[in-house]
């Protein structure tokens, strides 16, 4: 068997504990001396372990635990970008991310126009590994241009301080499944996390 078997056992087994949990929790609940209603404890109670349970079972049939891993590094990076969003506009900075290999950073420009590393959590550098390809992708224009610095200074993705951002695709691929997840922000709206790469919506134009 492959080295995935354990996990799914494992994930079956909690699946099976926490359904004997909750049916005696239930079991408990019915067997109780008659009372108006439940206590707001008791409600509580059910709702966690239903809560937990169907956390598992989502986890169980994600494809894995590697998809999961690769669900989260995309989780973390759109989580870090809306957060850099947030501090752009209320410190009326320019921010960016730059994208080098498996790594990515955050980079903030000062007032004498030269873009510097920001080192504090949740934006500082990070590298997914050698297990991991992460590449970007314009969905327009580069922001950066024209721009006389090196290359490697400079960010990939702009944040403004208005709070809009460069148009992007951000692919994190798994070199160990072959499993995509794909970061997509279009300027304007929040920034979203597909299994599918972005495509452009065609107008139909009305003859």
């Amino acid at each position: 068997m492959g080295k995935g078997w354990p996990r799914i056992f494992a994930s079956r087994n909690c699946d099976a504990v926490y359904l004997t949990h909750l049916v005696m929790l239930l079991h408990m609940l019915r067997s109780r001396p008659r009372r108006a209603g439940f206590t707001l404890l008791e409600l509580l109670t059910v709702l966690l372990v239903i809560g937990v349970l169907a956390g598992v079972v989502v986890l169980t049939h994600t494809g894995g635990s590697e998809t999961r891993t690769l669900q989260a590094h995309a989780e973390r990076f759109t989580l870090a970008t809306e957060l850099a969003r947030q501090k752009a506009i209320l410190a009326n900075e320019l921010w960016g991310i730059r994208v080098r290999g498996s790594s990515y950073d955050f980079l903030r420009r000062a007032d004498d126009g030269a873009w510097n590393v920001i080192a504090e959590s949740p934006f500082g550098y990070r590298d997914l590994g050698g297990e991991y390809e992460v590449r970007h992708r314009h969905l327009g224009s580069s922001p950066m241009r024209g721009r006389k610095s090196s290359s490697d200074a400079l960010p990939d993705i702009v944040i403004y301080p208005s709070g809009g951002i460069s148009p992007f695709e951000l692919s994190l691929t798994s070199r160990i499944n072959q499993t995509t997840r794909y970061v997509i922000g279009d300027g304007i709206q929040r920034v979203v996390i597909s299994d599918m790469p972005y495509e452009p919506i065609e107008l139909v134009r009305e003859s």
